[in-house]
């Protein structure tokens, strides 16, 4: 049976034109070849992102990543951001992120399965003095906004001393999921909190962003960090 297996592979390829390449089942030609190896899940046969960086006091989802609120590089491709370190808790930004949309053959019940996991070169060690805040609110009678909603009468402290000597990276290393915006798939990381020592410091995020089990590409962006309050 070996010897008719042998017979049959070999008619095969005879079969293929000199541009085409088999295997065991079909015959591709080179066009098609180079589709199947490359980002073929993608519209366009292309995966790839584009990345916005905005501060925490900004709301902005723009249905288009090239919106010119988002923070812009410098001459060398690095982004400076300023941090407003004069307030209660230790500052962040955020991190969005636009990936190129799924062709529809490749959606899961008509849903994009695209994903993005980051880390990046700096982290802090939480000490033995965390804290949170606990709201206390008057169930009945207390006070609320205009809008019906509940303000706290007063507040707890609670210390969290068993999270002491903890590593904490700058960026949460679990996966986010993507969602429709636009002609684009939009989601977003915070990155932070940022301790003060950061100040003046680079830091560098790596992200791998994924389409459908298919396609994985690496990204690298660089950040130097200021104080609001000191440049």
């Amino acid at each position: 049976m070996t010897w008719i297996r042998i017979l049959l592979l070999t008619l095969l390829i005879i079969s293929c034109k000199s541009d085409e390449l088999c295997d065991t089942y079909q015959c591709f030609t080179i066009d098609e070849l180079e589709e199947l190896t490359g980002d073929y899940v993608c519209v366009d046969n292309t995966c790839d992102v584009i990345f916005g960086f905005s501060t925490e006091g900004s709301v902005l989802v723009a249905s288009t990543p090239d919106n010119q609120k988002y923070i812009q590089p410098d001459s060398n491709g690095y982004f400076h951001i300023y941090l407003n370190y004069n307030r209660e808790y230790w500052p962040w930004f955020k991190l969005d992120v636009y990936a190129t949309k799924l062709k529809k053959e490749w959606l899961i019940n008509d849903v994009s399965f695209v994903t993005a996991a980051f880390g990046s070169n700096k982290s802090w060690v939480i000490g033995d003095s965390l804290t949170y805040t606990v709201p206390l609110y008057k169930p009945l009678g207390g006070l609320t906004t205009s809008s019906g909603q509940m303000i706290p009468e007063e507040s707890n402290e609670i210390t969290l001393s068993q999270f002491a000597g903890i590593e904490v990276n700058l960026v949460q290393s679990s996966s986010i999921y993507f969602r429709e915006q636009g002609d684009f798939l939009w989601s977003r990381r915070v990155v932070g909190p940022i301790p003060h020592y950061f100040v003046g410091d680079t830091v560098t995020i790596g992200m791998e962003i994924q389409w459908r089990e298919k396609i994985y590409k690496n990204y690298e962006q660089k950040f130097i960090i200021h104080d609001v309050n000191q440049d």
